[in-house]
């Protein structure tokens, strides 16, 4: 038995393509800052695409995934999506072998998959539904590491071969399978592979091996020696009969499918529950605005049966788990109360009011400002650690100003030095003990390097500014504004929080300056240089909006020109700064007397 590991490694590649776009299906909205383009082959049977597309743009037709798209479906073998072409819709339904190729430029990241013929088909029969559940496990779901995926591609791939092994009872012929593995890796056990100070080690499995047996994590047979135990994650290098071989990175662990209760992974879930303070920050300072900050709009993505949710029955029936919500053009007094966000929004032209616990947030995304986090889901019967966290984050974070301009890297730093004061108070105050195999280890940005482990933890004594321990006869000490990281070791991984060096005092409040090209706008407003200009007309999807559009003086005659055809259409970047817009069939006077304000000019 011999494995094509270049066709069936480039085939498999295809479950990264689904992976983000099942990615986007679960966010409701793209992950993070990426955008994709694909290409599919439009004469692979099973795809549907409208005759005069299929006309204009065969053999091949690339497409983008960026703005205008809807109806997503994701299935483990196809994918389908509503696009936009010359201003009409589109369904395209695309069987995931029909898939030639997937660009992300926001990464840098391209990929081409290989032509499948009808005997390639039935030798990867399976195979990227295979690999699919294998990536099905990469977290967080709004941030795509390729490089993680494609070698979880590649791992996946040879547990697919060796699956088969397994099916068909051994190993036929003259074929062999030759594995290096990582002896010093987590789980490799190097006593039985019989070479206990050798960094590396070959393992042959030929004709001569039996009882074969693949577990999620491990793979198993007899030889002569006896029973072998191979961790997959351990594994190096692969190479079926001395022809193809496949290279394999060092697999970092699902911390948190492995074990949520090992140091590594209760630090991974506090820093994600002290981040949530970051989402309620920008929320209560848009409340405190009584608008969004200039130059930003949010995604709120949110679970609608979590107590607290106030929506409407129609809503609460179509989206009966989850829903995403935009706050850009059409919504209306934004608010908060102690524990939640409220805000006014438009669905089918009927305004409702909306009451979003902040616990019941699943993801945040501010794609002005590039920011996007995602969050585990609250069970509502046990969210007392969760309240903590966030309070403690927002307590460091400090209170929000009526000013237009968030700094999310430094409310990300205040939020993860919460989620590093809780865990050390946690671990002296509730006397958890720590596991021989678990440690923590504090980086100084001086460059020292200091444990926390099971002989030390009890000495613990933190405060708001620092923590202190005994070290045998030593004395340690380490503010929180002197981290450089803090990382937790356990049996399964490590995970590591990292921080900038900033005198940025946690609680004090936070000096974000006003954003420069808002400055700009509004001195030369005061100075008569250039006008503001209110426009209506249909955006992109054909909804009537208003847009106030700020035209330097030497544009002004260019602008106006490019209205004078009526159907034209205009770009109103290209001629200015847009200050705000709105959805509407007729003025807003209100909305319009806010932007007047905002910007102190009269029209």
């Amino acid at each position: 038995m011999a494995f094509d590991y270049d066709f069936l490694v480039g085939h498999a590649g295809r479950s990264v393509a689904l992976d983000v776009l099942r990615r986007t299906k679960l966010l409701g909205t793209l992950p993070g800052k990426h955008y994709f383009y694909l290409t599919i082959d439009l004469t692979v049977p099973g795809v549907e695409i409208p005759a005069h597309l299929r006309a204009k743009y065969a053999p091949q037709l690339t497409f983008v995934l960026q703005n205008l798209f809807r109806e997503l479906v994701v299935e483990t073998d196809r994918f389908a999506v509503t696009l936009t072409f010359s201003g009409e819709p589109a369904r395209l339904e695309v069987p995931i072998n029909a898939l030639m190729g997937l660009v992300d430029p926001s990464e840098d990241f391209g990929v081409e998959f290989p032509e499948m013929t009808p005997s390639s088909l039935r030798e990867a029969h399976g195979l990227v539904a295979y690999v699919g559940d294998a990536l099905a496990v990469l977290e967080p779901l709004n941030r795509v590491d390729y490089g993680a995926s494609l070698d979880k591609v590649r791992r996946a791939v040879l547990a697919w071969t060796m699956r088969n092994v397994v099916q068909e009872t051994g190993l036929a012929g003259p074929s062999f399978l030759e594995l290096m593995i990582d002896n010093y890796s987590p789980g490799a056990q190097q006593n039985i592979l019989g070479a206990v100070h050798a960094p590396e080690v070959i393992q042959k499995i030929d004709r001569t091996c039996s009882s074969f047996e693949l577990l999620p994590n491990m793979f198993s047979y007899d030889n002569q020696h006896g029973r072998i135990s191979l961790p997959l994650a351990a594994i190096r290098m692969a190479r079926w009969g001395g022809d193809g071989f496949v290279m394999l990175e060092e697999a970092p662990p699902d911390v948190i499918e492995v074990d949520s209760t090992s140091a590594a992974a209760r630090l991974q879930i506090d820093a994600q529950r002290a981040s949530r303070a970051i989402a309620v920050f920008t929320l209560r300072q848009a409340a405190l605005l009584g608008r969004l900050p200039f130059g930003h709009h949010f995604y709120i993505k949110f679970l609608t049966h979590f107590p607290g949710v106030v929506i409407s029955d129609d809503l609460a029936v179509r989206h009966p788990h989850d829903m995403t919500v935009v706050i850009q053009n059409s919504y209306d007094e934004p608010a908060c109360d102690n524990d939640a966000f409220l805000v006014t929004l438009s669905f089918g032209g009927v305004e409702q009011r909306l009451r979003i616990p902040f616990l019941s947030i699943l993801s945040f995304r501010d794609p002005d400002a590039g920011f996007d986090s995602a969050f585990l889901e609250v069970d509502p019967s046990n969210a007392g650690r969760d309240q903590k966290f966030l309070d403690a984050a927002l307590a460091r974070i400090g209170q929000p100003s009526a000013i237009d301009a968030l700094d999310y890297m430094k409310l990300e730093q205040r939020a993860t030095r919460a989620a590093v004061v809780e865990t050390v108070e946690y671990l002296r105050n509730e006397q958890q003990q720590l596991l021989s195999s678990e440690r923590y280890e504090v980086t100084h940005h001086s460059g020292m390097i200091f444990a926390i482990d099971s002989r030390v933890h009890e000495t613990l004594s933190v405060t708001t500014a620092g923590m202190s321990w005994q070290d045998g006869s030593d004395h340690r000490e380490v503010q929180f504004s002197d981290l450089k990281a803090f990382t937790a070791h356990s049996s399964v991984g490590s995970f590591t929080l990292e921080f900038d060096k900033s005198s940025d005092l946690d609680g004090s409040p936070l000096h974000a300056i006003e954003p420069f090209h808002l400055y700009l706008v509004k001195r030369d407003i005061a100075n008569n240089a250039g006008s503001v200009h209110e426009i209506s007309g249909k955006d992109t999807t054909g909804k009537k909006a208003y847009y106030y559009i700020f035209v330097p003086p030497g544009r002004e005659r260019e602008f106006l020109s490019a209205f004078e055809d009526d159907d034209e259409v205009v770009d109103l970047d290209e001629y200015g700064i847009v200050l705000g817009s709105y959805y509407a069939e007729d003025v807003d006077e209100r909305k319009k007397r806010q932007f007047l304000a905002l910007y102190d000019f009269n029209k």
